[in-house]
């Protein structure tokens, strides 16, 4: 009988895997870093889009702009329990609006991972 496999409880099908060499993995996780240091004050109904090489969530696309629809005072902590997930224990503290098909939605955001569009 064969074992069957365990099943992922999120999403990951939206990040695109690219082999670099250390070097440039080295370049790139410091530019990354400093990048995701740069605070930003966001103001409700302001553009914001994803920051170079911070992007973790499907919505919005790099390129494309979200509107802020609140701030939150009190980050709500991710609720994945798997320490390996991306998504463990991040602080969710900016909720945006982003168009997906047409459609108004809305999602739960780290702010530390977007600038002003």
């Amino acid at each position: 009988m064969a074992k069957k496999q365990a099943e992922i409880p999120f999403d990951l099908s939206f990040i695109e895997e690219k082999i670099l060499n250390p070097e440039e993995t080295t370049l790139k996780l410091k530019e990354c870093f400093e990048f995701f240091k740069i605070e930003n004050n966001f103001a409700e109904g302001q553009l914001v889009g994803w920051k170079k090489g911070l992007k973790n969530r499907k919505y919005p696309r790099y390129g494309e702009p979200a509107i802020v629809v609140e701030l939150l005072a009190t980050p709500i902590f991710s609720d994945e329990t798997e320490s390996g997930s991306p998504y463990f224990r991040e602080p969710l503290d900016l909720i945006l609006g982003v168009m997906v098909n047409d459609d108004f939605e809305i999602f739960y955001y780290d702010k530390r991972r977007f600038v002003a569009y």
